[in-house]
């Protein structure tokens, strides 16, 4: 195929050429009527270089310094641009893409694999199988890819993507990553996502409407509504707005949902748990304070702290820790304040209060107070055993049969 040059900083007006194009540093080529410049071979830049107008080529390939078409940019081949930067004024389209320090586009951009060394700026839509970026993504509109990675900061709108990692920020408007969301630092989502898996080093803020696998998170998570996670794992502190359902959590300080927590494993907090709602878990495990309106659990309770609910706590069995506090009835097959634990109601089959814990009323079918423990009543149904110093305040009654629980 024939070859035209354009020597170092020439001007010309090009409209439809019918072979390869080579350009000196600085060239400029203008559009003639109808503002297509159409190059059939592929062009060749030794540097810089504009083309005012929209621009069709076979393949574009660039040295060093900056490529400017004020149009769009379609391409059938290939888009090299090794050490300099590319801006298209219109919408961007080639079979692959690479570009060494920065790419802006104000159109949309379409292509199979895009990759920059530096900064890439979409304020469009891009559709690609892979997106990657060594420093930061600003993409304006919808994103749809196999994969995003970015070394550094990612701001992107609506996705519609198999992966996301970032190994600094990034903020999302919504959509939906199926498979894992990788951040170093904070991760961001302003509406509704749907996720594979999501792992952040820092923070997290989730709009509300979020659901998928399992978070990860080593400092902070917060959700401004309603949240689902097969599995939530926090090192720090959480906060759901809203009500949070999943399988299991586990969180290393503070736990507080506004709404309902369910789930169907465990619940493990190392310092305080507050639901403004109903609780409902297969076991809870809490360092500190439970605080609910009301609590179901199929298993194991242990409470190192203080549990405050209105409704009740009902349970398989219920482990107050030494000097913890409960409020509200519990009621549970098996039911042990340990020494020093307080207690309001307390129903089960079998109660047992370990040196010095005290319970303002117990039913049980067996119950035992150890030394010094104090009780307001007591009904059983079977047995009870006094330790040496327990203190019943009215004589213990024995009933035939337990009461039924209040649902």
């Amino acid at each position: 195929m024939p070859t035209q040059g354009i020597p170092r900083g020439g001007h010309v007006r090009l409209g439809r050429l019918e072979a390869d194009l080579t350009a000196g540093p600085d060239a400029v080529i203008d559009a003639e009527a109808g503002g297509l410049i159409e190059v059939t071979g592929t062009i060749r830049l030794k540097g810089g270089a504009t083309f005012q107008g929209s621009l069709s080529c076979g393949e574009l390939r660039a040295a060093k310094g900056t490529v400017r078409v004020a149009g769009d940019l379609v391409s059938r081949g290939p888009v090299r641009v090794e050490r300099g930067v590319l801006e298209v004024g219109g919408r961007f389209e080639a079979a692959d893409v690479d570009v060494g320090r920065a790419l802006r586009v104000a159109g949309p951009i379409r292509c199979a694999r895009l990759e920059v060394g530096g900064e890439l700026e979409g304020r469009a839509s891009v559709d690609a199988t892979s997106i990657v970026a060594g420093g930061r993504i600003a993409i304006a509109g919808a994103v749809s890819a196999r994969e995003v990675e970015v070394g550094g900061e990612a701001e992107l709108g609506r996705l519609a993507i198999g992966s996301l990692s970032a190994g600094g920020r990034a903020t999302v408007e919504g959509g939906e990553v199926s498979g894992p969301i990788e951040i170093g630092g904070t991760f961001e989502t302003r509406g509704a996502l749907r996720y594979g898996r999501l792992e952040v080093g820092g923070v997290v803020r989730l709009g509300p409407g979020c659901t998928g696998g399992e978070i990860e998170v080593g400092g902070r998570l917060t959700a401004t509504g309603d949240l689902r996670a097969d599995a939530l794992e926090i090192g720090g502190l959480g906060e759901v707005a809203g009500s949070f359902a999943g399988d299991r959590v586990e969180v290393g300080g503070q736990l507080s949902v506004g709404g309902t927590l369910a789930t169907t494993g465990a619940v493990e907090v190392g310092g305080r748990l507050r639901v403004g709602g109903a609780l409902s878990a297969g076991s809870i495990e809490v360092g500190g304070e439970i605080r609910a309106r009301e609590a179901r659990i199929a298993g194991a309770v242990e409470v190192g702290g203080r549990l405050e609910t209105e409704g009740g706590l009902r349970a398989e069995r219920i482990e107050l820790g030494r000097r913890a506090e409960a409020r509200g009835p519990i009621h549970a097959d098996q039911v042990l304040l340990r020494s020093r634990s307080r207690a309001e109601t307390v129903s089960g089959r079998r109660v047992e209060l370990e040196d010095r814990a005290e319970a303002r009323s117990i039913v049980a079918e067996e119950v035992r107070l150890g030394e010094k423990a104090r009780a307001g009543e007591v009904k059983y149904v079977r047995s009870i055993e006094i330790g040496r110093g327990a203190v019943v305040g009215a004589p213990a009654v024995q009933i035939p049969a337990m009461p039924p629980v209040p649902e």
